[in-house]
This record gives structure tokens, sequence and C-alpha cells, in this order.
């Protein structure tokens, strides 16, 4: 949650990295799940919780069947260390954003298929400023930027929190794409008889719930699924060798030029990009500068994103 700042010592015995693994434990009441999100080991979680036991004298957690959970002392406990951590994380964040230098790591959450996007061009970044390093985190979890679990987050919902900054990305667009293939072989594939007869591929729905997998759902019957995939790159593939139809992403798609796009966008599908930070976040350098890369990147793309119909 607040890690790589290098917080000084609490006392001689724990310290404010203790504090913030308390926090994390007790949010996801997982060892396991507190590590992944702090980029730590489980073993390394569950000995610096030992540790702050040990400094307190006391037991933060009891194990149960569902889970690691507060003793009495912990919960009167908690929302200091909450409300400690908050406040180190605006200390860090202030500090930062006085330095001058554009150096370090800057961590980017975003769905899928733009992560694959940015992966796609984080080269002519680095070349241009190789002194700074970036973590595209990809997928359908949703991050907490005020908690920082990242700096930078593409959304396709605007945010309202007053704390965040905010800016328009533009246009995210689907269409409905087939393998030659599989188009060559179904007659129904190039007209609306397609929703009717023609089989598809979708994602799972276990991960989520993708605008591309609801607007399917209401559209075909289940039987026409012939393939659920549980991320984009495993559904262009199945796209790829002709499993059937999908709404794709443009941006996607045009991974693929060989796959046939057989629609117009499908405007009831768009959704607006947001790009999101935290406030005193945006305000470092770092951060702003690949902020604008996004922006810029985007801008230079934009057709992948809306193009003509």
């Amino acid at each position: 949650m607040y890690a790589d700042m290098g917080y000084a010592k609490m006392n001689d015995q724990g310290n404010w990295d203790d504090i913030k693994i308390f926090v994390a434990v007790a949010e996801h009441r997982s060892l396991s799940q507190a590590a992944k999100q702090l980029n730590l080991s489980q073993p390394t979680v569950g000995r610096r919780i030992q540790a702050l036991e040990m400094a307190l004298g006391f037991s933060l957690f009891t194990r149960s069947p569902t889970g690691y959970e507060l003793t009495e002392s912990a919960q009167h406990l908690l929302p200091l260390a909450d409300q400690l951590g908050s406040t180190a994380r605006q200390f860090y964040l202030q500090a930062q954003s006085q330095k001058p230098v554009t150096s370090g790591r800057v961590r980017i959450a975003c769905g899928e298929t733009f992560g694959r996007f940015l992966t796609r061009h984080a080269r002519e970044m680095s070349q241009r400023h190789p002194e700074i390093s970036l973590d595209i985190i990809s997928g359908f979890n949703f991050v907490n930027l005020e908690k920082g679990e990242a700096d930078i987050a593409i959304r396709n919902v605007r945010p309202d929190n007053p704390n965040l900054f905010v800016r328009q990305l533009g246009q995210s667009a689907y269409a409905i794409y087939g393998s030659q293939d599989y188009v060559n072989g179904d007659q129904h594939a190039l007209t609306e008889q397609r929703y009717h007869y023609s089989r598809w591929t979708t994602f799972d729905g276990q991960q989520g719930t993708p605008p591309s997998y609801i607007w399917l759902k209401q559209r075909v019957k289940d039987a026409q699924i012939g393939l659920r995939c549980s991320s984009s790159s495993l559904l262009l593939q199945a796209v790829q060798q002709g499993y059937g139809l999908a709404p794709l992403p443009c941006s996607l798609a045009a991974e693929s030029p060989d796959l046939v796009r057989l629609t117009p966008i499908l405007e009831d599908l768009q959704n607006t990009l947001w790009l999101v930070s935290q406030r005193d976040a945006h305000r470092i350098p770092r951060i702003q500068l690949v902020a604008r890369w996004i922006s810029d990147l985007f801008e230079l793309n934009r057709t992948l994103f809306a193009p003509n119909q």
C-alpha cells in the first residue's frame, strides 16, 4: 500500500512499514493477499506482523476459517494506523513534488487491453526517458490510488472524488471481428443474423464484468458461445484461431490486421477513458511526465480507439 517509501524507524522495536503491513492484512484478512498488494512475500508479511506484535506486547490477529480477524485491541488501533499511513503517504508525496528530477518508478493500473497498448509503446518511452521505469498493472481488479496502490489509473468511469486529478483521454471503440476462415465458413457472419446463428467467444464472466461481456450476453444465446476466455489475450487468440466472432476493442484488433471487421463502431458499447491520479501524486515531476506521455500517445493513435465508422 505504501511500499518503497523508505519510512524512518518508529522506535527500536518496530517501524512505519510494519504499520502499513498491519493495515493491509486487516483489509484483506489474508497474509497472501496483503503480500501481493505490498509486493512482498507471504513469509515476510507474517514475520513483520509477529515483530509488530512483539513490539506492542499483544496479538493483533486471530486465525479463523474466514481468514485473519482483528483482536479487540487491534480494532481500536486500526483507525489510527490507517490515518497514520495516509498522513505518511501525504508527507511522502509532498516531499517528492518538491524534487525537480524526473527519475524513478511510475505504476500504471489499467485494463489488459490498454495495458497491451502501453506495452507496445513502452520502448519509445524508455528511449526518451531511460531514467524512468514503468510498472504496468493490468487486469480487472480495482486499485485504490489514495492508498498508493498505483500512481496513475486508466478508468472507463469518471470518478467524482475531489482528491483525484482526472483528465479525459477519449473514447474506447468496439466492433465485431472474426477471422477470415471463420467468416468464409459462416453464411450469417456478414449479416444481422449473426446474433441468432453464428458462434461467439467472450469472457468467462469470472474476472469482473467487462462491458463487451454484458453487451454480448444481451444479444446472443448461451448455446451460441463456443468458448469463454479469462483475458483479452486469450480472447484475441480465440478469434484469430476461428473459434467464433467477438466484440473487440479496435485497438486490440489492430494487433491482428488479418481479422475481418464486420460492423461499424458499436455506438452502444463505446465508453470514455479517463486518466486518473491522486492530486498530490500528480504534482510529482516523473508522474506528470508519464501522464503527458499517455495523453500524447492516445492522441497520436486516436484512430485505434475511435476509427471511422
